[in-house]
């Protein structure tokens, strides 16, 4: 049997581990060194541009695009990133897709600047090197028997359900069970990944993790899909599950939209998401959103307890790790926060990863100045202040 990729079940996280796939790949079989992953860069016109990353092979520079889509691409659509790896002064894109897109980079002068690689001549080193086995996107080969997953040191993973699908070179499971097996080769002795009466996972194992480990995945954990929403979409998302009890999104927009608010879906759905993070919210039976307990602390009809916030917020794993390292939190360390988290995790890559990027760190920060500035402007009398306009 031919080697299966195990990809997360959502779409944007599994277009981030394609990426992440396709990179290692590059960097192990095809001569590649990587020099930029998964930033952002200021074009010549000011403006900041996404790159997947940036790959040197025989002194020369190319911009990696990787699209996880099986729809052919126009070179309008690629002209963007095309510009851009102008400007960067790179010898060409290299795109990275499921199918052919060769015939559409014909002519607009992209002929020799374009390099189409197929995921078929990505796959066929794996193939030649690997049979019969789960591959994780770090390209660590599992075996499974039954309900049970092996790394090659021996750590084992059971998980009572089958794959959520297996379609071609790729086998698609939840998000969180993709995470922990990917973790696998690092865990200890037989652990088990199991879902409670609540719907969420819950992970249990036979031995003591590594020392430093459980940490580090606790922040992971923590900040795995935490967007850094504008911090007043947060009180409002919050006031609106008061209102409402529970919502799903699409309900949230709709309350958001009816009292005036401006913003997008997309916003909603990341400020919710962001909240669950911190504990304030979590998702029912019915998949709608509703407030913890201590969220319900936080948000009532109306009304915000900043202090609740506060206290909540400075409890938060990713924060109070950050106040117990004793770095100064402020906008001009931010870089030298993220080296320090950088030099921690970096024993324990690829299996565990620094999510404390610059966007993350700057939007945490302006979530502590946010709440900060509101518990200030409490009344001397009282420790609720209605926002305003409500």
């Amino acid at each position: 049997m031919r080697p299966k990729i195990i990809l997360p079940q959502s779409f944007s996280r599994r277009g981030l581990a394609f990426e992440e796939l396709v990179r290692r790949l590059l960097l192990i079989y095809f001569g590649y060194e990587g020099i930029f992953s998964k930033s952002y860069l200021r074009s010549a016109s000011g403006r900041w541009t996404q790159l997947d990353s940036i790959l040197i092979k025989r002194g020369r520079a190319y911009l990696l695009e990787v699209k996880f889509q099986k729809s052919p691409l126009s070179s309008m659509a690629l002209l963007p990133k095309i510009n851009f790896a102008r400007q960067l002064g790179c010898s060409g894109l290299l795109l990275v897709t499921l199918k052919e897109n060769k015939k559409n980079f014909s002519g607009n002068n992209l002929d020799g600047f374009v390099t189409n690689l197929l995921w078929e001549e990505l796959y066929a080193p794996l193939s030649s090197n690997y049979s019969n086995c789960y591959l994780t996107r770090d390209v660590e080969p599992l075996e499974r028997e039954n309900s049970r997953f092996f790394s090659r040191n021996g750590n084992s993973l059971e998980w009572q359900a089958d794959l959520l699908s297996a379609e071609g070179e790729f086998a698609v499971v939840p998000d969180d069970v993709e995470r922990w097996l990917r973790r696998l080769p690092i865990m200890k002795g037989s652990s088990q990944l199991y879902v409670d009466k609540e719907g969420k996972y819950q992970f249990k194992t036979s031995d003591e993790l590594a020392e430093g480990i459980k940490e580090l995945i606790a922040i992971e954990e923590a900040l795995s899909g935490f967007s850094a929403t504008h911090p007043p979409l947060l009180a409002d998302c919050g006031l609106a599950l008061a209102e409402s009890g529970a919502a799903t999104p699409g309900q949230v927009h709709r309350q958001l939209i009816f009292r005036g608010r401006r913003v997008l879906p997309q916003a909603v759905s990341a400020a919710l998401t962001d909240l669950k993070l911190m504990g304030l919210v979590e998702v029912n039976h019915c998949r709608q959103f509703m407030l913890t307990s201590i969220g319900r602390e936080v948000f009532t009809l109306r009304k915000m307890d900043y202090l609740a916030w506060q206290r909540a917020f400075i409890t938060w794993k990713p924060r109070s790790t950050i106040r117990a390292s004793g770095l100064g939190y402020t906008r001009e360390n931010l870089n030298a926060v993220r080296e320090y988290f950088e030099r921690i995790y970096l024993p324990f890559r690829p299996y565990l990863k620094n999510l404390f990027n610059l966007n993350k760190l700057r939007g945490m920060l302006d979530l502590s100045m946010y709440i900060e500035n509101k518990c200030s402007q409490l009344l001397p009398k009282g420790r609720y202040l209605c926002l305003k306009g409500r």
